[in-house]
């Protein structure tokens, strides 16, 4: 399931925001905590701000370590609001993607159920 994140840094950061700014808009319909938004937007913020000082060529090694750990700690965010709370469904295949997530399987997605059909199959039997 981890490959939807980006394994370039930049391309991390560009879709970290796009991601977190989805979560932002719909945090209050998809039941997301505002203190896992809060934790989310913090992560992305200071893996961006440590991936601009890590472009700098005069970077120096800890600026690297604190880069690579706020990379970690983001990654482990999403990671975490992915499996326990966008894998409901509340949430839509297209908004699944307008996130930079893949697309749930058929098989995954929720169709109600038309139990007078079953019924009649349960009577041919």
């Amino acid at each position: 399931m981890k490959d939807y994140i980006p394994v370039n840094d930049s391309e991390l950061v560009s879709w970290g925001n796009n991601f977190t700014d989805k979560i932002v808009e719909n945090a209050a319909e998809w039941k997301i905590p505002v203190t896992e938004v809060a934790k989310l937007r913090t992560a992305i913020n200071t893996f961006s701000e440590l991936q601009k000082e890590a472009d700098n060529p005069t970077k120096t090694s800890v600026i690297m370590e604190e880069k690579n750990a706020a990379r970690d700690i983001f990654v482990g965010f999403v990671q975490k609001i992915v499996v326990f709370r966008l894998n409901n469904p509340v949430i839509t295949n297209e908004q699944r993607v307008a996130m930079g997530l893949p697309q749930k399987p058929l098989s995954d997605v929720y169709t109600p159920i038309n139990y007078s059909h079953l019924k009649k199959l349960k009577k041919k039997s």
